[in-house]
């Protein structure tokens, strides 16, 4: 049985193996473990540096997290894409939602912070696989979309939502995965914070 418990020690430790094939400089195919794409393939948009930085910035949060409570760490979705950070899941206390920014923020390099976290129980295991499978039905389509470069993206799915975050070619392409996303069965609502890969906010090396 998957517990939701697992789902950050899962991440972390694909993390880990992505940092070492950036260290080493080996291009790696792109494989989905939940939400986060590991390794780095010649569509991505993020330099090295840039992905370095927010894989940084990602196990420090969650860090950040663990060190403060259990729940924080069991309960929220954590993704960086370029110094931008996307919070989501469902804390039981308002309180936790705001400790949850707060901790983000004081992770290097982080320039915004994302709170889609909402006050709710624990969703529990059958709800959390649930969800898995929409990550990995919705991760599984964009990888077999030719028009997709699904690397540039980060899925995290809380409850039916699907959170994206991530870099855009084209209007046409983020188009193409919201529909894609909303067309997967038991998906309720598709929030999308994807930049277009021209948008000014990005952050330049």
């Amino acid at each position: 049985m998957v517990k939701h418990m697992s789902r950050p020690l899962i991440r972390r430790a694909a993390l880990a193996v992505a940092l070492l094939g950036l260290v080493s400089g080996c291009v790696a195919v792109p494989v989905a473990v939940g939400g986060a794409v590991v390794g780095a393939g010649v569509e991505q948009e993020r330099t090295t540096r840039d992905a370095l930085s927010d894989l940084e910035a990602e196990t420090t949060i969650n860090n950040n997290l663990a060190n403060h409570s259990g729940e924080l760490f069991r309960r929220v979705g954590v993704d960086v894409i370029e110094g931008r950070v996307l919070l989501s899941g469902a804390v039981s206390k308002r309180e936790h939602a705001i400790r949850a920014q707060e901790l983000a923020f004081a992770a290097p390099g982080v320039r915004e912070v994302i709170n889609e976290l909402t006050i709710d129980g624990d969703p529990g295991v059958q709800r959390y696989s649930q969800d898995l499978w929409i990550t990995t039905q919705l991760r599984t389509r964009m990888i077999g979309d030719p028009d997709v470069a699904s690397v540039n993206y980060n899925i995290e799915t809380h409850r039916g939502v699907v959170h994206l975050i991530g870099l855009a070619r084209s209007d046409a392409e983020l188009e193409r995965v919201t529909g894609i996303a909303a067309s997967i069965p038991g998906v309720t609502q598709v929030v999308s914070h994807v930049l277009s890969i021209t948008d000014p906010r990005r952050q330049r090396a």
